[in-house]
């Protein structure tokens, strides 16, 4: 490794929560410039909740941060059709995002992300992770 290809060090401890929409928490870590948008268990989202999970990170972004990772819980979560182009829709106007990473934690929600990439083609780059730290290593590699 040169010595201009050092890895990029940070902390997760820097996660603070923004908004929390009963269903799904946003969090913004400071250090990163990163939202993190954390489903939670036992829920169906459709596309009223799609919008404002949307409209709500959407007002906290400044412009400045480029990066979305998106996780949920090891339980029950799902999206309907609606709810995955709604957010296919969503993210074409308005968001700077250069990539997304979802994470991933059951067989279930990999498929659900999987054909959200497939099928929703969202318009930026979009990788499923296992691990948290993977997932923010490839947001942060230029």
């Amino acid at each position: 490794m040169k010595f201009s290809e050092q890895p990029t060090i940070y902390t997760t401890d820097s996660r603070i929560l923004v908004k929390d929409l009963t269903f799904a928490k946003i969090y913004y870590f400071a250090d990163l410039d990163l939202l993190e948008v954390e489903y939670q268990a036992n829920f169906l989202v459709d596309r009223n909740e799609a919008l404002l999970v949307m409209e709500h990170s959407r007002q906290f972004r400044n412009g400045s941060n480029k990066y979305t990772m998106i996780t949920a819980t090891q339980d029950f979560f799902n999206m309907t059709p609606e709810a995955r182009s709604t957010f296919a829709a969503e993210m074409k106007t308005g968001f700077k995002l250069q990539k997304m990473a979802i994470l991933v934690n059951s067989l279930a929600y990999r498929i659900m992300a999987n054909f959200f990439i497939r099928f929703d083609k969202p318009p930026v780059p979009t990788k499923l992770f296992n691990s948290r730290k993977e997932a923010i290593d490839w947001l942060l590699k230029n």
